[in-house]
């Protein structure tokens, strides 16, 4: 296995691999846009059309959690639905916000490479 690069002083920071770039990009097309190849998906999580599986994920966290503390489970539902839906919208709300900002910003551009001429230490 390859030991890390390392790097000196203000050197940039390498890219990520791809897989990851692309992953991040459905991501976004999932969550921040209205792109036609999620839609299905979409709906069914997020539209009214979608209640079913919200209402299987919240009882499903709320039987958790009132098993647990042996809480009556009619009390644990209907926080565990507040809570998930404003964790839910909060960040959504910032990975978009995020991912506009840094789209907004140019990257920064890397630093000069300083050329190294033998082995001696005088250019170091």
């Amino acid at each position: 296995m390859k030991a890390a690069p390392k790097f000196r002083g203000t050197a940039a920071i390498p890219k990520r691999p791809s897989l990851l770039r692309n992953v991040e990009k459905e991501i976004h097309a999932l969550l921040c846009t209205n792109s036609r190849r999620y839609a299905p998906i979409r709906a069914a999580f997020f539209s009214t059309r979608g209640r079913h599986s919200q209402t299987v994920v919240v009882s499903s966290i709320a039987a958790v959690i009132a098993t647990s503390f042996n809480i009556a489970l009619g009390l644990v539902t209907s926080l565990v639905a507040v809570c998930l839906l404003a964790a839910l919208k909060v960040g959504v709300g910032a990975y978009c916000s995020f991912y506009a900002e840094r789209k907004a910003i140019p990257a920064p551009k890397r630093a000069p490479q300083k050329k190294r001429t033998g082995k001696g230490g005088a250019d170091r």
